[in-house]
């Protein structure tokens, strides 16, 4: 990249609000889209093979998303550098950076791999996974764990290009795999009765045909991409990851939240709890997927300009991404005031013999549950922001109170109030945001003061 090029870079020189869309809104669409796979493979497991099935997908989630957080923690990081790098002119240390995640992606998910099929009954055990599910929660893990390499490259891959100004083909090459992940669905869950297996076969050949397409990247004339044999040292990757932390946690929250709602539930009300959470779940992970497509960007973005000095605009990219959010919170609790047991049907058969009591758990779940949503999205971009600014110690915290403390501390004893009962687990959620958000905006103002001296 030539040193006009990089003078000229939109994310220091362009307008604030067109460059927010313009790198946020094709991979929130990709983001969207790879969620709204998801989505459409609970409908063809519910509609075709029954909640218990449904279930058993959602018991194995809090894997995947460990393999989805590890990505996050090294790329995230890597690409806030990069921003920086490239903010500050400096070509050799961006290249080096890039090609450092890239082959420590490769490691981990060869040892994710070889982890999860040496120690496959440990996991289901750690899962909760009880022997009603067992065959099919382990036959879709062990499916998709060969797709893991492809899976967790391409998400560190796309993040890079995205940085490297190819927002473009970041957002397109995940659609094409949806449309693929859509195609197979039909064939081998509707047609060939494949069940779990044909949902995560579908799922594995999506993330292959993504990654392919993202690989055009290096193809283009436009691509200033490098790999190189200077990498410098190790070390900074380790400061990379330790930036990123934040998105570490906020991203194995999501796992985590769905490990302990899936155990509270089978202690208290059985498979239909979980199938139900299930269900909530795919709402929840397109409000989470809408936030880390901004969230994702606004790191960069901050970074870029926090490297240029460039306090202004800092402020800016802060605030359309929290008003872009929240926005997105308050359409998400006013489609599911009027129209939430209309989308419950969608992956529910009523002539199921258990379909009336998950539609019911379902329904007392989303009546309260959905006021999370107004914060949530809210407090992974401020634990963004934080990652931005390089204070991951701020974004840390923000990240760990959300994901970890405040959900085990909540799910473990409001149920146990015996006037709250399932009511407790319902509300957990929103308990949490609202004491994060809290707690997150302390810590701007805290924190603020010191790093906008240095941006004067």
């Amino acid at each position: 990249m030539s040193e006009s090029s990089i003078s000229s870079n939109i994310m220091v020189r362009g307008k604030v609000v067109p460059t927010f869309f313009l790198y946020s809104l094709p991979w929130v669409l990709a983001l969207l889209a790879q969620s709204s796979a998801g989505v459409v493979d609970g409908i063809f497991i519910g509609q075709y093979c029954g909640t218990q099935q449904l279930a058993a997908t959602n018991l194995v989630f809090p894997v995947y998303s460990v393999f989805m957080a590890i990505s996050i923690v090294f790329c995230v990081g890597g690409v806030v550098r990069y921003a920086k790098y490239i903010g500050e002119n400096d070509i050799t240390k961006a290249d080096a950076i890039f090609t450092k995640v890239i082959f420590t992606m490769i490691f981990f998910s060869v040892i994710f791999v070889a982890g999860g099929f040496i120690f496959n009954d440990s996991v289901m055990k750690i899962l909760g996974v009880n022997n009603n599910v067992l065959q099919y929660s382990q036959s879709y893990f062990n499916v998709l764990l060969a797709f893991v390499p492809a899976f967790m490259i391409g998400i560190t891959l796309s993040s890079f290009i995205r940085a490297d100004g190819n927002v473009m083909l970041a957002g397109i090459a995940p659609m094409f795999g949806v449309g693929i992940n859509i195609f197979l669905d039909y064939l081998l869950i509707a047609k060939y009765e494949m069940g779990v297996v044909g949902a995560a076969y579908a799922t594995g050949a999506s993330q292959v045909v993504a990654l392919l397409i993202l690989c055009g990247h290096f193809f283009l004339k436009k691509n200033n991409l490098r790999f190189t044999k200077n990498i410098g040292s190790l070390k900074e990757v380790a400061l990379a990851a330790y930036n990123g932390s934040s998105e570490l946690f906020s991203e194995m929250s999501t796992g985590v939240i769905i490990l302990l709602y899936n155990r509270t539930l089978m202690q208290m009300v059985g498979e239909n709890g979980v199938a139900a959470f299930t269900i909530v779940g795919y709402l929840s992970f397109i409000v989470m997927m809408i936030s880390y497509g901004v969230s994702d960007n606004l790191g960069p973005l901050v970074s870029a300009n926090y490297g240029a000095k460039n306090k202004k605009r800092v402020i800016q990219f802060l605030l359309c991404t929290v008003a872009f959010v929240f926005l997105v919170g308050i359409m998400m609790v006013s489609v599911l005031s009027f129209a939430s047991e209309n989308f419950i049907l969608m992956f529910i058969d009523k002539n199921q013999v258990t379909a009336n009591e998950v539609i019911k758990l379902t329904l007392d779940f989303i009546a309260i549950y959905k006021w999370g949503f107004l914060l949530c999205g809210v407090n992974i971009v401020l634990a963004t922001f934080f990652t931005g600014l390089h204070l991951p110690a701020a974004s840390l915290i923000v990240a760990i109170l959300r994901g970890f403390i405040l959900p085990i501390t909540l799910l473990t004893y409001l149920p146990k109030i015996a006037s709250l009962n399932l009511t407790g687990v319902y509300i957990a959620m929103p308990i949490s945001e609202v004491i994060t958000f809290s707690c997150a905006i302390i810590i701007l103002c805290f924190v603020w003061k010191k790093r906008s001296k240095e941006l004067t």
